[in-house]
């Protein structure tokens, strides 16, 4: 009747058993900057620790960053600008400290009591599992960097080459020990770390697993991965304004590469529970995944307006994707937009309480290649057959391979109107479009 929860004749409130009233935390921050008319430097630091609510429980966050923001003249032509951040952090709690333990906690009797009579911690408190049930411990380092260079070799011609990348190397292990309770009785049964979680060794289609272990069941897993992206543009641009008339037109070319793995690793036969590694055993399970793309465009752009009355601007952007066909990467996508200052007419002047009337009129073509890479290996999955006496496992297609696929297009006209009344304290904007998109990126499964 202990065991069954049924006729413990407890009153205790499950809130007040796990959760504190308080917690703390410690944050602290230095900086210092200086430098010159020509060099500027701003350096900061920051750390942060947080301690969780819960009394049985070792679930802690831990943040560490590094900042610096430089810029340097070298001269009157060329300028430099440099932000560069480094960022450590650490995420801990128990294994048994899932969704589903909330949930539980909710549910849990009251006529449970937080102890046995023998002075063991009741099955049903989830007091064990916290304590000494296995902790997931999730670590990040991340890496970003940014720059840029402004040339000016003549004035109203500006020249900006831009320059940003991020690294990041996310790692994780989790962990299940086996844990166990005496029971009023005296007998010694294991108990599982996560309660009313139906025991799972899940290996999925993509060749990802999904563990939930059951009551004593050692279980460690660990996770490393390393993510890449790199931008890179450039760019130049070159204003003119004679009496009423401006001119600006802009040339630049943008590049983007981003990769992305991670590899896992579980086993059930761990030596030892306080001090857990992976041993070479057939029953392992394994996954890795990864991913790459790149992009390279082309743009420019052409705008005039005459005496901010008259206003056009002309586009041009070329694409290139990796995640298409090689005869079908390439996509052009022009626009154009133009509009009409009413209210800057000399006929508008002697009405005072109309300060902007504008109409608007655009077209343009955007492009789409956000899908799944084109030779990706997660277009395959596995499947068994059986040869003879022999079970053999091979990967058949799980997408048929499209040669046409090409950049997915979406064309817009748009006609607006802006108004704009009593010195523009009170404002109206209202736009008519008509959006066609073409060529759908859709995924289709065999």
């Amino acid at each position: 009747w202990w065991v069954g929860d049924q006729q413990c004749w407890a009153n205790t409130n499950w809130y007040d058993v796990h959760l504190k009233n308080a917690s703390y935390s410690q944050e602290h921050n230095v900086s210092m900057s200086g430098g010159s008319d020509k060099f500027n430097y701003y350096i900061s630091g920051r750390y942060l620790n947080q301690n969780g609510l819960f009394r049985y429980s070792d679930d802690k966050y831990e943040n560490f960053s590094l900042n610096g923001n430089f810029t340097i003249k070298m001269n009157k032509i060329v300028s430099v600008y440099w932000t560069t951040r480094m960022i450590l952090d650490k995420n801990q709690k128990p294994s048994a400290m899932n969704d589903l333990f909330f949930h539980n906690l909710g549910r849990t009797y009251p006529l449970v009591p937080v102890t046995f009579p023998n002075g063991e911690y009741h099955t049903s408190s989830g007091i064990e599992a916290l304590q000494h049930g296995g902790d997931q411990i999730a670590n990040g380092k991340s890496f970003y960097n940014q720059g840029k260079v402004i040339i000016e070799p003549v004035k109203d011609w500006k020249i900006y080459v831009d320059f940003s990348s991020r690294i990041e190397t996310p790692n994780d292990t989790r962990q299940f020990k086996k844990i166990y309770n005496t029971l009023p009785d005296g007998r010694v049964v294991a108990t599982g770390v996560l309660k009313d979680v139906a025991v799972k060794h899940e290996v999925k289609e993509n060749g990802s697993f999904n563990v939930q272990p059951g009551a004593g069941e050692s279980y460690y897993e660990v996770g490393n991965g390393r993510i890449n992206y790199w931008n890179f543009s450039a760019r130049t641009d070159y204003e003119k304004q004679l009496k009423k008339h401006y001119f600006k037109i802009l040339l630049g070319t943008q590049s983007e590469y981003y990769s992305t793995s991670y590899s896992r690793i579980g086993s059930s036969k761990i030596v030892s529970d306080d001090n857990p590694w992976i041993v070479n055993d057939p029953t392992n399970l394994t996954s890795e995944q990864k991913s790459e793309w790149s992009t390279l465009g082309i743009f420019s752009r052409l705008n005039y307006n005459y005496a901010m009355r008259y206003l056009a601007e002309v586009n041009f952007r070329a694409d290139a994707a990796s995640r298409f066909p090689t005869d079908k990467r390439w996509g052009f996508f022009p626009s154009f937009s133009a509009a009409w200052r009413v209210s800057e007419e000399a006929f508008m002047k002697d009405i005072s309480w109309l300060s902007n009337f504008k109409v608007r009129l655009g077209w343009g073509i955007v492009g789409n290649d956000r899908i799944s890479n084109y030779l990706s290996l997660d277009l395959y999955q596995n499947n068994r057959y059986g040869i003879g006496n022999s079970l053999v496992t091979v990967l058949t297609p799980k997408q048929i391979k499209n040669q046409n696929l090409k950049w997915e297009g979406s064309s817009s006209v748009n006609l607006g109107v802006d108004l704009g009344f009593f010195d523009s304290r009170l404002n109206f904007t209202a736009d008519f479009f008509i959006k066609n998109t073409k060529d759908l990126l859709l995924a289709q499964e065999l």
